[in-house]
């Protein structure tokens, strides 16, 4: 896994003809839950998920990029004390390479400026080049590379 650090005010998105649109909320949504779960979720039951995200007391952002009128990438960030972590980010499979997660990023630093986080920082995995290369064109870099232990 890698820790990735940025600026919040560098993290913008180059205008694109036909960049998505994208909605914030300060919850969840369900066309938000359910691409997020398209992407990252593992089946079964979805309620511990949503109770998840209840629990989350900080101010929070949900952000859901569309394409016409489906939602078709979204992400989370979350505030305090001068740091915005995002959290979340999924984009459905069709929609890949086409701005909507950097529309989504973009959008989410937007937001965590007007709520006083000068800096974000999100984890991402080593082996994910699309996400890397979306990171590293938004400005985000390296703090640190750590991994998880498991028995086994």
């Amino acid at each position: 896994m890698s820790l990735q650090v940025a600026p919040t005010a560098g993290v913008s998105a180059p205008e694109t003809p036909g960049a998505s649109r994208v909605r914030l909320a300060d919850r969840p949504t369900p066309p938000w839950f359910d691409v997020w779960h398209a992407v990252h979720g593992h089946g079964g039951d979805p309620g511990p998920e949503w109770d998840l995200l209840a629990r989350v007391e900080k101010p929070s952002a949900y952000a859901c990029a569309r394409a016409g009128d489906e939602v078709v990438a979204v992400g989370r960030a979350v505030v305090d004390t001068g740091w915005a972590g995002v959290f979340g980010m999924a984009t459905l499979p069709a929609a890949r390479g086409r701005g909507a997660a950097r529309a989504v990023l973009a959008a989410l630093a937007g937001w965590a400026g007007a709520h006083a986080a000068d800096r974000m920082y999100l984890q991402v995995e080593h082996d994910n080049a699309p996400a890397l290369r979306l990171y590293g064109r938004a400005g985000f870099r390296e703090r640190c590379g750590y991994h998880y232990r498991a028995a086994g």
